[in-house]
């Protein structure tokens, strides 16, 4: 994916904006919040914003004094002072407070800002003039030396930050539940007509919406890891209508815009920094579903385990009914790979239905070798998913087989092994009623120590063995050919 201008990469998954400020030495750079894998349009959106928050830069350095600056100028410039002291508008404000409570507040926001600062610097230098009209006599010193255009800019800048720390600033819907409909009647600034609440138009809206949010579980906009969560819940309400419900591609896409938009423009306008992706949808028809032939699945493994790089070993884990995503979001802690048992700890991501433990069994020394190049992999590329599909196709010579394939054929092999559904469950993910990821959340809080052993484990394992015979048999059949070439004698 090319990166839109003066965007650039950083180590690991990271991105950021950079750019020279025109005539000068200076750099105008940020931290993103987009990463290197998030969507071109969010990633294109927020260097969009980092190029106006450029572009006052310049207007404010330009101007000749603070008259020449628009109150838009100011206030960026004023939201740039705050965030270097980490500081947001509206902390130091209190609609209960006193009169006399709300005078220590304003002298507190004048402190916080470095206003006192600002003019005990000015008092140092023994300067005054333009701009300080408005000061007592007392803060003025014996000599009268005009300000400089820039000390004019600063105070008026550090003016704003102070006022914008005691006001009451624009706030968020307090809870998730409340986006959509504050959504529904604040459109009109995106340039769309609003919608009436009463209409069944919006009523169906409405409830494609706490569908969706049944799986996010409602939480305060303002809390921690609010957007990871929301990510979370969307890819886990695609699995839910994708593999359980049957539901075409094509309308759950369908049903997630609404959705999608109503997250992204609350953020937006009340900044709260969240990066909403768009879920990856497997689009292939229902009845086009399949799985892979034996010969097919054996095919893959012995081209993974001849290749042995990043995308072989989001493969093998695809056999052992895990996806990129989930890959992509495991840490080194979680690949324990080196037991007796070795398997993988999905701890974060897919709400709880989908924390699990996934037993190892086949391709293990590739997955040693390759699993950590293979997050760095996925967390690094937009479309993991298609790389891995244009591989199985080469492999198998059939243009349908996706990676989805994978798993729709471990789910074939595990009924045909007759594996219980609980057990299937914890290993893939897939949920059963009135069991739903109790047992699996709770066991994925053991480490390496505690479950070395563990008869859970060693249920799971076996369980995957079964499921997975057929290539168990086939790896070792691969593995003594390589293994009965005999060295050349020198």
């Amino acid at each position: 994916m090319q990166l839109p201008k003066y965007v650039l990469k950083r180590s690991k998954n990271a991105l950021r904006y950079h750019r020279r400020i025109k005539g000068t030495k200076e750099v105008f750079t940020r931290a993103m919040r987009s990463k290197q894998n998030s969507e071109a349009s969010a990633i294109q959106r927020e260097a969009a914003d980092l190029t106006a928050q450029y572009e006052a830069e310049l207007r404010y350095r330009q101007a000749a004094s603070p008259d020449a600056l628009s109150h838009g100028d100011l206030e960026r410039a004023a939201a740039e002072h705050l965030r270097k002291l980490e500081l947001r508008a509206g902390v130091l404000y209190d609609r209960n407070a006193t009169e006399e409570e709300a005078g220590w507040n304003s002298v507190a926001a004048d402190d916080a800002a470095g206003l006192d600062d600002f003019i005990d610097d000015l008092r140092d230098k023994e300067r005054e003039g333009v701009g300080l009209e408005g000061l007592p006599e007392s803060l003025r010193p014996e000599r009268l030396t005009p300000w400089t255009a820039e000390e004019q800019k600063k105070f008026a800048v550090i003016q704003t930050a102070a006022e914008a720390l005691r006001k009451p600033r624009r706030r968020p819907p307090r809870y998730l539940s409340q986006v959509m409909d504050w959504y529904a009647v604040n459109r009109k600034a995106k340039g769309k007509e609003n919608w009436d609440t009463s209409s069944r138009e919006y009523k169906r809206i409405h409830a494609r919406f706490f569908k969706v949010l049944a799986v996010i579980g409602d939480r305060e906009t303002e809390g921690l890891h609010v957007a990871r969560a929301i990510n979370d819940g969307l890819e886990e309400y695609v699995y839910q209508e994708r593999e359980r419900g049957g539901v075409k591609g094509q309308s759950v896409v369908r049903n997630l815009s609404e959705t999608l938009s109503a997250f992204r423009r609350v953020s937006k306008v009340f900044k709260l920094g969240w990066v909403i992706e768009t879920p990856e949808v497997d689009d292939s028809d229902v009845e086009e579903r399949g799985v892979l032939m034996p010969k097919e699945m054996e095919a893959v493994l012995q081209h993974c385990l001849s290749k042995r790089d990043a995308p072989s070993a989001a493969i093998l884990a695809s056999i052992h009914a895990m996806i990129p995503t989930e890959v992509g979001r495991l840490e080194p802690d979680d690949m324990l790979l080196d037991g007796t048992q070795p398997y993988l700890r999905l701890l974060t991501g897919k709400t709880t239905l989908r924390r699990r433990i996934v037993p190892i069994v086949v391709g293990l020394d590739v997955m040693r070798e390759s699993l950590p190049a293979a997050v760095a992999w996925i967390r690094s590329v937009k479309e993991p998913s298609a790389t891995i599909n244009n591989r199985l196709k080469r492999i198998t010579g059939d243009e349908r087989h996706t990676l989805y394939w994978l798993r729709h054929t471990f789910n074939d092999w595990a009924t045909a092994a007759q594996i219980d559904v609980l057990s299937q469950a914890f290993i893939a993910g897939w949920s059963v009623a009135g069991r739903e990821g109790r047992f699996s959340k709770r066991l994925t809080h053991y480490g390496a120590e505690g479950l070395e052993g563990d008869d859970r484990l060693l249920a799971l394992t076996k369980a995957q063995r079964k499921v997975l015979k057929r290539l168990i048999d086939a790896e070792a059949a691969l593995l003594g050919k390589q293994s009965n070439v005999v060295p050349l004698q020198r």
